[in-house]
């Protein structure tokens, strides 16, 4: 469940032309964690968008 007034924001990094986007309510983050979610697997809750910190980030991959 999310709350009604929760915010999602992206970060793009500076570099570029999206740079930072909100997403507001319970339906429009769910959305977006469906889409995101299309693409692959489990979701973060919070999850960097900018490049260069992808990156830096050790990421694995969860077991089913």
């Amino acid at each position: 469940m999310l709350d009604p007034d929760i915010v999602l924001r992206a970060d793009y990094g500076a570099a570029t032309a999206l740079a930072s986007r909100k997403v507001h309510g319970a339906a429009a983050v769910a959305k977006q964690a469906l889409t995101f979610s299309r693409l692959g697997g489990p979701e973060l809750v919070r999850w960097p968008a900018d490049p260069e910190r992808l990156r830096r980030l050790d990421l694995a991959v969860l077991p089913d």
